[in-house]
């Protein structure tokens, strides 16, 4: 009996190991020291600038623009900040701890349940599927070879012009839109496998939020579940995908109509977001 239970517990104690040693390139960040707040890498600007926006619905919506006054943020994937400021709404906690300590957790366990679940369904037996999950969130690429062989100077995440599974939690809009696309595929497998209709509609829904999270996740998602659904009409002669996939097309809309079309330049932005932080009397940046 013991035995049996220790290998049961074991996918979840390394799932749980996974999910913490993945967070880390977040939750690191935003600890009070005795030389101020403690930030590493892009935590500091790309950060900065989450948390600035969570703060700015907290208090309006739609948002005006963190960096600019008086001008609107429009065309921007603002669902994941949309949902911390509600967060704070409901749990008035810190709003360090809420972007850099709460969300990278549970985005972490999120995300790796969510991969080992998908491993599962693709008939992988567990300790295959612990493998693959491992070697999704933790493999890269062969970036590191530059600066060896070569002598130049490559960052390690992104020398190639990809960032690595290591770092999307730096993102957490790509991070959620990431959950979006693996849960959603995990609902449409359950509808067909139990033919329950709800489950076909939360994958539309989730495939459909995902642009609110990430743009270039509904650049995915909708091409996708439209080839599927004339895959499933030419072999199984059935219209359901139809409807799912004209549902999360609707629904991709809706951000496009509440946020607009204006797109501003984010990452010049980010500069005036950083100017007054990088001083170490400030923050304390590392």
């Amino acid at each position: 009996h013991e035995t049996v239970s220790s290998i049961k517990a074991t996918p979840h104690l390394y799932l749980l190991g996974l999910s913490f040693l993945y967070s880390l390139s977040v939750i690191t960040s935003g600890w009070k020291t005795k030389e101020g707040l403690v930030f590493y890498g892009v935590n500091i600007s790309d950060g900065m600038w989450n948390v600035a926006l969570i703060r700015e619905l907290s208090n309006a919506f739609p948002p005006m623009h963190p960096a600019i006054a008086g001008i609107p943020l429009k065309g921007y994937h603002i669902f994941y900040n949309l949902l911390a400021s509600e967060f704070l709404r409901i749990i008035p906690v810190d709003i360090i701890h809420i972007h850099y300590h709460f969300f990278p957790i549970l985005i972490s366990v999120l995300l790796i349940y969510g991969l080992y679940a998908v491993c599962l369904r693709l008939g992988m037996k567990k300790n295959h599927a612990m493998w693959a999950t491992g070697f999704a969130v933790l493999g890269g690429s062969f970036s590191f070879i530059v600066p060896i062989f070569f002598h130049v100077a490559a960052s390690l995440d992104d020398a190639f012009g990809i960032t690595q599974p290591i770092s999307l939690l730096v993102s957490p809009s790509y991070a959620f839109s990431l959950l979006c696309i693996v849960y959603g595929i995990i609902s449409f497998d359950e509808y067909e496998k139990s033919k329950r209709i709800g489950m076909g509609f939360v994958g539309s829904l989730l495939f459909g939020v995902a642009v609110g999270f990430k743009v270039y996740a509904g650049l995915m998602v909708i091409p996708a579940i439209f080839l599927y659904a004339i895959f499933i009409l030419l072999t199984k002669r059935r219209w359901d995908f139809f409807v799912f996939a004209l549902i999360s097309l609707t629904q991709q809309l809706l951000p496009l109509m509440v946020t607009g079309s204006h797109v501003i330049n984010i990452d010049s932005d980010y500069g005036a977001m950083s100017l007054p932080l990088d001083d170490k009397t400030h923050t304390g940046y590392r």
